[in-house]
This record gives structure tokens, C-alpha cells and sequence, in this order.
């Protein structure tokens, strides 16, 4: 992770404090990943992201290979794990037409993840 999402983090994280921590973490990275905070390419470790957000790697782990079940995270071998470069068709075809809601962009990435799996 080459930038410091901290903040970005922070704020999501309270939309999902009733949930255990591996969903909340989960759910937060789902979200970056939609909203573009993460791009094709950007290289995730447990590391860096149990540090943003304080915790140990466990959670972090578990919410990383669930990420990676629902396609939004690949697994490189010596490199680790990233944001897949299909999201980057993804992104051009549903942002090129100007700002579609973050609702339709949820939903059809979901359409186009339900295809991939």
C-alpha cells in the first residue's frame, strides 16, 4: 500500500463497528476498492493494513482471502496480494459516462463479479 489511507480507514470503520473486526475491515477494503481509494495494481499486506488500522494481522488476514474469494484481490505469486487489473476495465466502462452513483457502481460490480466466479 503505497499511500497512507488512514483517514479514509477511520471514517469507514464507524459504519461497521457493530460487526467483528475481520467483517469491518473487510467490508472497509470492499468499499476502497469500489470508490477507486485502491487501484488495479496497488499491492495490499497485512502488514500495512493491520498498522492503519491498529489491530493485529489476523483479521486482516481473513479478510484478505475473503476479499480474494469474491475476486476483488489477487493472489501474485513473490509479490502478494493485489488489486486485480480487470477492476481497471471496470472502472473505465462505468465512469466514462460521468459520475453513476456509488449504489449502481456497487451493483454492477457485483453483476460483473457474479460473471467471474
Amino acid at each position: 500500500m503505497v499511500t497512507n489511507h488512514y483517514q479514509y480507514f477511520i471514517e469507514q470503520i464507524e459504519h461497521y463497528s457493530s460487526k467483528p473486526l475481520r467483517e469491518a475491515i473487510f467490508f472497509v477494503i470492499k468499499n476502497a476498492i469500489i470508490e477507486g481509494i485502491f487501484l488495479p495494481g496497488d499491492r495490499l499486506t497485512e502488514d500495512d493494513i493491520a498498522q492503519q488500522f491498529i489491530c493485529s494481522r489476523t483479521p486482516v488476514r481473513e479478510a484478505l482471502r475473503k476479499l480474494e474469494q469474491e475476486n476483488l484481490l489477487q493472489v501474485k505469486p513473490g509479490i502478494g496480494m493485489v488489486i486485480p487489473m480487470w477492476i481497471l476495465n471496470f472502472y473505465s466502462k462505468n465512469w466514462k459516462s460521468g459520475g453513476c452513483s456509488k449504489t449502481i457502481r456497487y451493483k454492477k460490480l457485483v453483476k460483473e463479479l457474479r460473471k467471474r466466479n
